[in-house]
């Protein structure tokens, strides 16, 4: 959360907020403003309470039955200083809401490229997420604006991998949220690609770093194109990229660099001279980005269009749109406009396809056993 507020503002007011006092303080200032009261209620969320509180919290706005994607970040990268809790420590308790809550939750493992391998027990990252696999976890997550580019050759076995596995792999892909806060470095300015056809439509390197601010280089390591990269040398990986580019590029549709167009236009792309989709496992999610309901249109009417509808996946990415609307209001907004048959597409049949793999059915019960989640 700190890095949401700056370096100085943001540890200071974490601090404030680990005492009654201080939490009553901040809370009853944001009382007084729509927009702090809000805030308010993300700080609430974010601060005061456990994982499982949160999981918990979560469970109750939805149908009993609902399933939950719970998405893990690493942070320990990205050039803010040692947190209190390591990624591994907040797996480690993911884990054990996991374990609680076996068909609910379906946990998505943050990757980073940066980590050092070998990494405790394991050689290779591949190894490393084939072994959280077994212990429950569904997915893959990227977020490459802390600090490292999609086409990364450190995460060039990985993608075979999940390509192979048909593992579902879900990065962060809009113009805002966490970005990396270190010193900008020559390999984020002029980066190795593993592809075969490097650059061929992303971004081209090297990119200029002297009087740019952090969170607008950052966005080098966002951009969509840079997944051409990516889908060049494996084209079925199960790829949703996030947000839809966010709501701000959704408005921005038609104008020269809208990210909401760009990631629109990798889904539909097809192979030169066929009817077929270049990239055909290509998703996107509409998390956040439906907090704009001057939008909705614009969503339902691409839910309705061929393939690209069968390609876009419900999501509010709870609890940071907790700065925007309480999740319950949030998502059913969205439902009650869409429709039902339209809101299952997005919110049942699409993630059943995008989340079934080798690892994972969503058909199948599954409990903790002997240290892995199996089939019951």
């Amino acid at each position: 959360m700190a890095q949401y507020m700056g370096k100085v503002f943001g540890p200071l007011i974490q601090k404030i907020l680990r005492f009654k006092v201080g939490r009553i303080i901040i809370l009853g200032i944001a009382g007084s403003n729509p927009w702090l009261e809000r805030y308010a209620s993300f700080v609430e969320i974010g601060t005061l309470t456990s994982q499982n509180s949160i999981f918990n919290d979560l469970v109750n706005f939805y149908p009993p039955g609902s399933k939950m994607i719970v998405l893990s970040f690493n942070m320990d990268h990205m050039g803010a200083g040692k947190s209190e809790i390591t990624f591994e420590g907040q797996i480690d308790q993911l884990i054990d809401i996991k374990k609680k809550f076996p068909n609910t939750c379906l946990p998505f493992l943050c990757v980073d490229p940066r980590m050092p391998f070998p990494y405790k027990d394991f050689d290779t990252m591949v190894d490393y997420a084939k072994q959280y696999m077994n212990w429950g976890f569904v997915g893959l997550k990227l977020y490459p604006s802390l600090g490292f580019y999609p086409y990364d050759p450190r995460l060039q076995d990985l993608y075979a991998y999940a390509e192979s596995a048909g593992l579902p792999l879900t990065t962060h892909c809009t113009k805002s949220g966490a970005y990396y806060m270190g010193d900008i470095t020559h390999a984020m300015t002029d980066p190795d690609n593993f592809s075969k056809e490097p650059f061929s439509k992303s971004p081209k390197p090297p990119f200029k770093a002297k009087g740019v601010k952090n969170p607008d280089f950052c966005l080098n390591f966002l951009h969509p194109d840079n997944y051409r990269d990516v889908l060049a040398n494996f084209p079925n990986l199960k790829l949703c990229i996030a947000h839809y580019g966010g709501s701000s590029q959704v408005r921005k549709s038609g104008s020269k660099d809208s990210w909401y167009d760009l990631i629109k236009a990798i889904i539909m792309e097809k192979k030169p001279g066929t009817d077929e989709y270049a990239y055909p496992n290509v998703y996107t999610d509409i998390s956040y980005t439906l907090a704009d309901t001057g939008i909705f249109d614009v969503l339902k009417r691409d839910i309705n269009t061929d393939h690209l509808g069968d390609r876009i996946l419900f999501g509010t990415d709870y609890y940071m749109t907790q700065q925007e609307r309480k999740e319950k209001k949030l998502s059913t907004e969205f439902a009650n406009y869409a429709g039902p048959s339209t809101f299952k597409k997005i919110s049942v049949d699409n993630p059943e396809r995008f989340l079934t793999s080798s690892v994972y059915r969503a058909s199948k019960k599954w409990l903790w056993q002997d240290g892995a989640m199996i089939e019951c």
